[in-house]
């Protein structure tokens, strides 16, 4: 039996885009064998794929750990593994790659074999032309020797026009899959995707999994009903911008004690910051956790703090959250500035650049108290948005498994 071979990077957050897939083509009888990280190994063999180490004999660490930012790696890797990759992946008799926007090993495998290949677009907009343009806001970003090096051996051995930045140029002729609804790509933009369909970030899973026992809530709650904001930068921001997000936090940590009634939760992401630091942000009713349940705690949150990352704000419309806007980089200000053209969030600034006023806060959650009626027939409607582009993902898989004949 052919086999659909999947390609993902050891970015859990791209990974979880990929879930829905996986079990969708399984549960249509597709032969799955996914080569990603072996963290997520269970979850790949718990939904009926098989699964493949990617990096058991060439790992990305080895090769390249100086080229920023880090995605230009997955390039450097590319390069001095596509060999061994593609060997291996032709005895799995594959009929069709897909393969997250970043692992570019994916395409350069589904070149190198001569098979139809389906994007999973990450992010927002990342269009392939502004590939290098989108991390100009990233100081100090630097391409290691070691990936020219790759660049070249991806040109004269594979024919491919390879670049630092071509993680984000592998748009496919056959099918792209853009992890939003539609509504959130401009239809002036969509043409650099094409062909493309919605498939949304949402998991199926979570959907239909019935709400946890909140025995234990994030938000205690109070008599006259509390505000329980909830204040999240993701994990990838506290590579480049940790000095910065640090200092956001300080100051929307002062900030709660002046908003009436109220209390947060700050998830650093999986980030470690020192005890000292830990004592700058923690407060009566401040609480700082290394990692929270995010799709827990959204059902439980009033607003929403964010960086804009592609999962974390589907989520929040999804729990119909008011979220406040503080982008980072790459697509994160482009979605945020999306999600207040539609009205469903406010900005915490002007821009990143920008220092965050101590009364930045309680202006914004004005702003959420003023817009309310607004946001909440905005949002309401945005997850409407969320239910459809989930409601049709069958036609989705059919359209892969097409391909694949």
């Amino acid at each position: 039996m052919k086999s659909i071979v999947m390609f993902c990077m050891p970015q859990r957050g791209h990974f979880q885009r990929l879930q829905p897939i996986i079990s969708g083509l399984v549960r249509r009888g597709s032969n799955v064998v996914v080569m990603t990280s072996s963290a997520f190994k269970d979850v790949v063999e718990s939904s009926g794929a098989a699964f493949i180490d990617l990096f058991a004999t060439c790992s990305i660490e080895r090769i390249d750990q100086d080229s920023l930012p880090v995605a230009v790696r997955f390039v450097s890797f590319a390069g001095f593994c596509a060999e061994k990759i593609i060997e291996e992946a032709g005895k799995l008799r594959p009929c069709l790659i897909v393969y997250d926007t970043f692992a570019y090993i994916g395409y350069v495998v589904a070149r190198a074999l001569d098979l139809p290949y389906v994007n999973v677009c990450a992010g927002h907009n990342l269009k392939p032309q502004d590939a290098a343009k989108i991390y100009d806001r990233l100081d100090g970003g630097s391409i290691a020797p070691v990936c020219y090096r790759s660049i070249n051996i991806l040109q004269d051995k594979f024919n491919i026009d390879a670049h630092p930045f071509a993680f984000l140029s592998t748009v496919s002729p056959h099918l792209n899959i853009y992890c939003e609804p539609k509504m959130f790509l401009r239809k002036e933009d969509r043409a650099a995707f094409e062909p493309i369909m919605f498939f949304g970030s949402i998991a199926d899973e979570r959907v239909v999994t019935p709400p946890e026992d909140d025995s234990n809530p994030y938000f205690s709650g109070s008599p006259n009903g509390e505000t329980g904001i909830f204040v999240s930068f993701g994990t990838i921001v506290w590579r480049y911008f940790a000095e910065e997000a640090f200092t956001v936090l300080k100051t929307l940590s002062r900030s709660v004690s002046r908003v009436s009634d109220s209390t947060a939760v700050i998830s650093l992401g999986g980030h470690q910051l020192s005890a000292y630091q830990l004592t700058r942000l923690n407060r009566r009713n401040v609480r700082v956790s290394n990692y929270v349940d995010q799709w827990k705690i959204l059902g439980q949150a009033s607003v929403f703090i964010t960086h804009h990352g592609l999962n974390s704000t589907h989520e929040a419309i999804y729990h119909r959250v008011p979220m406040i806007s503080y982008p980072f980089f790459a697509d994160q200000p482009a979605l945020a500035g999306r999600c207040q053209e539609l009205e469903l969030a406010v900005p915490l600034a002007a821009s990143k650049e920008s220092s965050v006023a101590a009364c930045a806060l309680e202006k914004a959650m004005a702003e959420i108290a003023e817009k309310r009626s607004r946001l909440s027939a905005a949002l309401e409607t945005a997850r409407e948005w969320e239910c459809e582009v989930i409601a049709g993902r069958p036609a989705i898989l059919d359209r892969i498994n097409d391909l694949c004949r």
